[in-house]
C-alpha cells in the first residue's frame, strides 16, 4: 500500500509502516552529501526538537559504517544522489541486514521522478520526501520526524 500526504508543496510517500517515535530522546541518522542541506536539516532539528540526537554521514558508505558502530536509530533519512554509495544502493544494503528490519527509512531527495520513487519503495523505503527550499515545508518535515506523528497526517 502506498500512502501519500502533502504539506504545502512538500510531498511525502509512505509505503507500509506507521512511523511512531518512542518517548524522547531518540536518534535520527541523516545521509546527505550537500553541506547546505545538512546545515538546514541540523539547524531545524536543533530548533524544533533539541532532544533528538542527529547523526550525519556524507555518503552511503559512511552511513553504513556509522550504523555498524552505534545502537539502532529510530529513523534513517537518505538522500538518493550521493557519492561513493548512492542512496538507493545504501537502502538495498540496509534492507539486506535483518538488524535494520524495524528501522524506518525515508528517502529525502530533490527528485520527483515517479520511477525513482517506485524503485525506492520496491527496495524497502518506508517514506519518500521531496526536498524543498521553502523553510515552512522543511519545518513541517522535521516536525513530523520529531513528533513521530506521520501516520495521522496521511490520507489515502
Amino acid at each position: 500500500m502506498l500512502i501519500l500526504a502533502t504539506f504545502n508543496t512538500l510531498s511525502f510517500y509512505n509505503n507500509q509502516k506507521a512511523f511512531l517515535m518512542p518517548a524522547k530522546p531518540h536518534t535520527v541518522v541523516l545521509a546527505d552529501d550537500d553541506p547546505d542541506d545538512i546545515a538546514v536539516f541540523q539547524e531545524t532539528v536543533k530548533t524544533l526538537c533539541p532532544a533528538v540526537k542527529l547523526l550525519v554521514a556524507e555518503d552511503g558508505k559512511k552511513l553504513l559504517q556509522l550504523l555498524e558502530g552505534n545502537k539502532l536509530p529510530n529513523l534513517i533519512v537518505l538522500d538518493i544522489n550521493m557519492p561513493v554509495i548512492n542512496g538507493l544502493d545504501t537502502l538495498k544494503n540496509i534492507r539486506k541486514n535483518a538488524r535494520y528490519d524495524k528501522v524506518p527509512v525515508m528517502m529525502y531527495t530533490s527528485s520527483k521522478n515517479k520511477e525513482e520513487m517506485n524503485e525506492c519503495i520496491k527496495n524497502g523505503a518506508d517514506y519518500y520526501a521531496v526536498k524543498s527550499s521553502n523553510y515552512r515545508d522543511i519545518s513541517n518535515l522535521i516536525n513530523g520526524i520529531c513528533r513521530g506523528i506521520w501516520n495521522s497526517r496521511f490520507s489515502i
